[in-house]
């Protein structure tokens, strides 16, 4: 009885085996399924990774050329600020310009009075004086004012 149950023993050792194979084998098989299901997701990650990439890239390149386009109307801001600046100096110049022929102009209005009082005194003298009107007037009294000088030098 002792080969029988050796014989025994060892068929059940063979029927154990073959299930351990069995087993071993399932395993393999979901093994290499999730094997193949990782493959899967590294492949969609590195399709995600090279899209993410191409973004990346497209951003840094959108990013460049904003910059630059904001260095350009920096550049353009600061050449209209420069120019307005000198077109607000250019204004006060021009007008301490006309300012000054202002006082020129009212100076010589009050000169021209002030002639035209001395010589036709107040009563006689215009409201609005011209420079012109006041020369030709003197022009023309001239000669007589001579006559009389003359004449009142001989008498002396």
């Amino acid at each position: 009885m002792s080969a029988i149950t050796t014989m025994a023993e060892l068929m059940g050792e063979v029927l154990r085996l073959r299930q351990l194979v069995q087993e071993l084998e399932q395993q393999k098989k979901e093994g290499v399924a999730a094997l193949l299901r990782m493959s899967l997701l590294c492949d969609k990650h590195d399709e995600q990774l090279a899209a993410l990439t191409r973004v990346y890239a497209n951003t840094v390149a959108m990013l460049e050329r904003t910059n630059q386009d904001l260095e350009s109307q920096r550049a353009a801001t600061y050449q209209a600020v420069e120019r307005e600046h000198a077109a607000k100096r250019q204004l006060a110049d021009r007008t301490q310009e006309r300012d000054d022929y202002q006082e020129v102009y009212e100076d010589k209005q009050r000169l021209v009075r002030e002639l035209d009082v001395i010589w036709n005194g107040e009563a006689g003298a215009a409201k609005h004086a011209s420079l012109y009107d006041l020369v030709a007037q003197i022009a023309k009294e001239l000669p007589d004012i001579r006559q009389q000088l003359a004449t009142a030098r001989q008498e002396a």
